[in-house]
């Protein structure tokens, strides 16, 4: 992984913290630090080959002096803003890139009325802030650090040094840098498909005040009045998590009947059955539910919050699952949310047309499907049942967003582990010797939508298969034979068709289709295309 830090402040502490926080990513990280110069310099002159990351850290102190040099301040943020573009754009066609939004100066030129004077430079700065922020919503390839919250959470003191930065250009503290770095560390992680999918709750004292089976529904604590209001807006938040993508499921030693109860009866319950994926309300312990869920989500541990009031239970969780997220809520639910909001732990590296938020209708779709299942003895039978249907097509600008998140999200049948940016399949698109198709399916119950991708390089007579990622969630639905017979079909005009797994913890699955096809060797692939006999599938042309 190779990484630029661009900035006009002196990075070194912040490089080498990053550094050590990336070590856990199974990557040789260099991390090189471009220092002491305008950014909009630094591309012409220094960032020639292409990395994975540019880091860009333009100091608030050197937009101030620009600002101080203005000669029409109600239209500052706009000529920055043209700077800022203009080297945003050019630098993410090299690379992903991070920038660092500007924590607030607020010179009180007009003291507290400053913030309402539009020639302010504390005015003129969120201004800047914010026109950014629009300008890169559906920016894949460009992504926010938001250095201002982060200043605002810690404290100025604790992160700026103003002493430092004059006599030595450093402007960040020994901890400020650490707390950056983390930060930072977080949003590259969540890139290598590091993020939660799923948060597990408990119930009692977790979303609500009171037992439900000891105090009953008239006593919970929910609503407009006292803590009350915690647990509502607690709730709230939750709602949002789960409109944004992520699943929320039920983890409760309960009767379920009892449990279910003020989701269906309490009126001021923000959270309904229909936000809730999976209910496991019982008395076995909450390490096997939790098992439970994990199965039948079929996603990792490590995807995994799971929000409980009572430190009994979070420690046997944490000792049964270590992979889990175990947030120490504090004891007092007035904190929740603050608490969560520092943890940070929803870090997704994505942009706004990227966006999921149907996560939960689909899952409980194929919980349809596998209770339908339940009729059938013979599997073939079943899969036959439901009338599956696959739609090829290129890699097209409208599928693009698509492809690239399914190659950052798939990683049990995911051959190589590459994972695209848009402005990667931008190129395979434009180019002689790369393509690729997406996989779309559908059934009697409802489409899945884009589930499969296939990129490849035209090798003379051979085909080499760069990636091929496909989701967890149409396994075993013989679409990877479907997906095998039509590549051979669609490139019959060459010899062979090749690749190289590239084994993980979590792509054995995959291994073990390939092994069971006998086309795969110490893990390279090879399919003679004139001598290749069509596999059985279910699954019909789209």
């Amino acid at each position: 992984m190779n990484i630029s830090i661009l900035s006009d402040l002196s990075t070194q502490f912040i490089s080498k913290n990053l550094s050590s926080i990336l070590d856990d990513t199974n990557s040789n990280i260099t991390i090189t630090d471009y220092n002491y110069r305008p950014v909009e310099r630094h591309f012409y002159e220094t960032v020639e080959e292409r990395e994975d990351y540019i880091i860009i850290l333009e100091s608030t102190f050197t937009i101030y002096k620009n600002y101080l040099e203005s000669s029409i301040k109600e239209k500052f943020f706009e000529d920055e803003f043209k700077r800022i573009k203009s080297y945003l754009i050019n630098l993410s066609k090299k690379s992903k890139i991070l920038f660092a939004n500007f924590f607030e100066i607020n010179d009180k030129l007009y003291g507290n009325q400053s913030v309402k004077i539009s020639s302010s430079f504390i005015y003129q700065i969120r201004k800047l802030n914010l026109i950014v922020s629009e300008f890169i919503q559906s920016k894949e390839n460009i992504l926010i650090f938001d250095l201002s919250t982060l200043i605002n959470l810690n404290g100025y003191n604790t992160i700026i040094d103003n002493k430092l930065y004059i006599n030595y250009g450093v402007l960040f503290t020994i901890d400020g840098s650490k707390i950056i770095s983390e930060s930072l560390g977080q949003i590259i992680k969540s890139n290598s498909s590091k993020i939660v999918k799923c948060i597990i709750l408990d119930l009692d004292n977790t979303i609500w005040g009171g037992v439900i089976g000891d105090d009953g529904i008239d006593k919970l604590q929910i609503g407009n009045v006292g803590i009350g209001k915690s647990f509502t807006l607690f709730q709230k938040w939750l709602k949002l998590i789960k409109e944004s993508g992520v699943l929320l499921c039920v983890c409760s030693k309960n009767d379920e009947e009892i449990a279910k109860s003020p989701f269906l009866k309490h009126p001021e319950m923000v959270l309904g059955l229909d936000d809730i994926t999976i209910f496991a309300a019982n008395w076995d312990n909450k390490p096997t539910n939790i098992s439970k869920i994990k199965k039948k989500l079929n996603i990792g541990f490590d995807s995994i919050v799971f929000l409980d009031d009572n430190k009994f239970e979070r420690d046997l969780v944490r000792k049964s699952i270590p992979e889990i997220i175990v947030p120490e809520l504090p004891e007092d639910p007035v904190d929740y949310l603050n608490f969560l909001f520092n943890e940070n732990i929803f870090e997704r590296n994505i942009s706004l047309k990227n966006l999921n938020t149907d996560r939960t209708n689909l899952y409980k779709t194929e919980f349809q499907r596998i209770d339908f299942k339940e009729n059938f003895d013979n599997e073939n039978d079943y899969l036959n049942s439901l009338n599956m249907v696959c739609k090829l097509e290129k890699i097209n600008n409208f599928n693009i967003p698509r492809i690239s998140e399914l190659s950052k999200r798939t990683n049990q049948f995911n051959l190589t582990g590459i994972r695209f940016n848009e402005s990667d399949l931008e190129k395979i698109i434009k180019s002689e010797k790369l393509d690729g198709y997406s996989f779309s399916l559908k059934d009697s119950f409802g489409s899945y939508g884009v589930v499969s991708f296939i990129i490849f390089e035209k090798e003379f007579n051979d085909i080499k298969i760069i990636n091929w990622g496909m989701s967890c969630r149409v396994f075993k639905r013989t679409l990877e034979q479907f997906i095998i017979n039509k590549l051979v079909f669609l490139l019959k005009d060459y010899d062979n068709i090749k690749g190289e797994l590239v084994p993980t913890s979590k792509n054995k699955v995959l291994k073990l289709f390939l092994s069971e096809l006998d086309i795969i060797k110490d893990n390279i692939i090879n399919i003679n295309i004139n001598t290749f006999n069509p596999l059985k599938t279910s699954v019909k042309n789209g």
